[in-house]
């Protein structure tokens, strides 16, 4: 490290290390002969531990559509847990985690217009979460998602308020598997577009109460093959699901809508098998 990096990362640090004590210690003056230095020490733990959170790896694209090759990336190295990934629309070759990469990071946007496909036996691991506006989540797709393997969400940390974040498309084709955990207030909100599920997704066991799916616009499909199981609640606004096939939720069902609002449907077709829930319908 040459003493220009040093220098800006000093400065970075000490910027973060006073703003990080005054939120601490908002009216404590520090003298010599008091216990600065643990103070000193606790603050620039934490503030080492935020700069690390903030690094962000961005998808460019340039050697092939494989997300295991250390070259597509805006960090030449590949995502580490730490990492926030940005996949945005404008590289020609769109990423891919293929068979047996077990894939990771702190938290993933797939930005409108771009792709992220995970191949069968392909595994990608978030354990922590991104701001959007005021609001945070692991997961955040305003693109296009394709899910042949394994998402696992928050299996040792928070994902942030919504683990799971649609708002465009979102598929768990056949032989797919979602798992997500420690969601603060949803496991997957379906905010706009269409989230179609021919598969497996298990949302809990810690969630918070009234927590796991949040249906606010678009379609929920859960299509034949489709197995969902909430430790947690269904919640709809706006918008229409569609079942076809297994849910199993431990708290209950509720419709909300309102004179205003635009229409709410859950529709329970043929094949659609509901157990351990009750169904609120609140108008």
């Amino acid at each position: 490290m040459n003493h220009t990096t040093f220098s800006k990362l000093s400065v970075k640090i000490n910027a973060c290390k006073n703003s990080i004590r005054q939120q601490l210690f908002p009216h404590k003056v520090f003298h010599k002969r008091e216990n600065y230095f643990y103070a000193l020490f606790s603050t620039f733990y934490l503030c080492t531990t935020c700069l690390i959170a903030q690094n962000t790896n961005t998808w460019t694209g340039t050697t092939s559509s494989d997300w295991n090759t250390p070259s597509n990336w805006s960090a030449n190295t590949l995502p580490i847990a730490t990492d926030n990934v940005v996949i945005p629309s404008n590289p020609a070759n769109q990423p891919s985690i293929n068979a047996s990469i077990n894939a990771i990071a702190n938290s993933v946007e797939v930005q409108s217009g771009a792709t992220l496909t995970i191949d069968a036996f392909g595994n990608l691991s978030i354990n922590g979460s991104k701001s959007y506006g005021s609001n945070t989540s692991g997961l955040y797709n305003n693109g296009t998602l394709q899910n042949n393997g394994k998402i696992i969400l928050g299996s040792s940390a928070s994902v942030g308020k919504y683990g799971l974040w649609n708002r465009n498309i979102f598929n768990n084709n056949a032989g797919g598997e979602i798992e997500i955990d420690n969601a603060n207030t949803y496991s997957i909100y379906n905010e706009f577009g269409t989230f179609t599920n021919a598969a497996k997704i298990t949302m809990g066991p810690t969630i918070s109460i009234g927590g796991g799916l949040y249906l606010n616009n678009g379609v929920f499909n859960n299509n034949l093959g489709g197995d969902i199981k909430i430790d947690g609640a269904i919640r709809m606004f706006v918008g229409t699901f569609n079942n076809l096939a297994k849910i199993k939720v431990s708290r209950e069902i509720i419709v909300t809508s309102c004179s205003n609002c635009a229409p709410v449907t859950f529709n329970n077709n043929t094949g659609g098998d509901i157990s351990g829930t009750s169904i609120s319908i609140q108008v």
